[in-house]
């Protein structure tokens, strides 16, 4: 379980909060390393008929 104050969260590069908060605004997401962006093909939902 990751401690501390949001600021801190934030600031571990690749920890848990910091890429569920990433996500959930819709912010790049460090993903070791590589950055996904959060309009990339992989991130965008596909209609439910499909």
């Amino acid at each position: 379980m990751e401690q501390g104050n949001h600021d801190e969260l934030l600031a571990k590069k690749g920890g848990i909060y910091a890429r569920l908060y990433a996500v959930n605004y819709g912010l790049p997401v460090d993903d070791e390393g590589n950055a996904v962006k959060g309009d990339s093909p992989s991130m965008t939902p596909t209609p439910a008929g499909d």
